[in-house]
């Protein structure tokens, strides 16, 4: 693990192919009739018109609360991936991992998430395409970054790196997390880019 100057920004995600010039995100609409509800939609980068897919129930019917607004996105398959709290058999909270089509704007599946992630402790989530993988930043204990691969068909959360820092953790970038890989005189290393304690942090997963 190592710092890195590069700048990555990802608050919704760039696609590629079908997907070409656009951005995708998860969407809040209007409280007056759908409070809490959510959908996916992408964003035009030359007008800023934005699109959402699907209707006001294609997600969850009912209120979804999240802490960061990430998105992952999996061109291969036309997938996005979001995680939130499920409000709508309230007051039971669960929170999920939701892989929603980019087609259609609907849910495929929202299991929850293995005990001890929650919405609240995660802040950011990236996919990788070569490896099929995702992987999510939560904070644990309140001071202590952990790395983790996320299973979107059952939730289940396994931990990659249990201290990303080392040290003692003061602040996370909410939502800031993206990777790639570098081939550099054909490495092909992982590396996945964050903030933390204010500073760029790049995590080699090859190491």
């Amino acid at each position: 693990m190592k710092k890195s100057l590069i700048l990555t920004c990802l608050l919704c995600a760039f696609s590629q192919p079908i997907f070409a010039q656009a951005i995708y995100g998860v969407f809040s609409l209007p409280p007056a009739n759908n409070f809490g509800e959510k959908q996916i939609g992408n964003i035009s980068p030359t007008t800023g018109d934005i699109s959402l897919l699907g209707t006001n129930t294609s997600i969850e019917d009912g209120r979804i609360d999240m802490t960061t607004g990430a998105t992952a996105l999996n061109v291969t398959d036309s997938k996005s991936y979001f995680i939130g709290e499920d409000n709508s058999d309230d007051p039971v909270l669960v929170d999920r991992i939701y892989t929603v089509d980019l087609l259609t704007g609907i849910t495929d599946s929202s299991p929850a998430l293995s005990i001890g992630y929650t919405t609240s402790t995660n802040f950011g989530i990236w996919y990788d395409d070569i490896d099929d993988i995702l992987y999510g930043l939560f904070l644990v204990d309140s001071i202590t970054a952990e790395l983790a691969s996320i299973d979107p068909s059952t939730g289940i959360v396994t931990t990659v790196i249990a201290d990303v820092v080392g040290e003692e953790v003061e602040s996370l970038a909410s939502g800031l997390m993206t990777g790639g890989r570098d081939n550099t005189n054909g490495a092909d290393a992982k590396r996945i880019f964050t903030f933390i304690n204010d500073s760029l942090f790049a995590i080699d997963l090859d190491n």
